[in-house]
C-alpha cells in the first residue's frame, strides 16, 4: 500500500520495521531507519533522531524546556524530541534562527 507524503505525519522504529503515521493510521513497513534514510526525500521527510522521521509540513510549534530536548508538536498531536545530532539540521530545516 502506498501512503501519500502528504498524509505522513512521523515515522518510528520499531526493530528492522518502520511504523507510520499517516491520516489517524499506523502502517508498518519492513525496513530498517538507515535504508529508509536513504530512501526518502530528506525535504518532506527529515530524520529527527535515531528512531524517527518527521515530516516538516506537520511540524506545528516547537519547545524547548531548559536543557531539554527540543520538542516538535505535529498537527496530530504527537510529540517528537529531536535528537542532540539532529538538532542543528532540524533548526536550519525549519528556519528557527534569525
Amino acid at each position: 500500500m502506498r501512503v501519500p507524503i502528504a498524509q505522513i505525519q512521523r515515522i518510528e522504529a520499531a526493530k528492522d520495521y518502520a511504523i507510520i503515521h499517516a491520516a489517524g493510521r499506523r502502517h508498518i513497513l519492513r525496513i530498517t531507519m538507515g535504508e529508509l534514510a536513504q530512501r526518502v526525500d530528506p525535504a518532506q521527510l527529515m530524520r529527527v533522531r535515531r528512531s524517527a522521521f518527521v515530516r516538516l509540513e506537520a511540524v506545528r510549534r516547537v519547545t524547548r524546556t531548559g536543557r531539554g530536548p527540543m520538542q516538535l508538536h505535529l498537527e496530530d498531536g504527537a510529540v517528537v524530541d529531536v535528537g542532540p545530532t539532529y538538532a542543528k539540521a532540524v533548526t536550519r530545516a525549519l528556519r528557527l534562527q534569525s
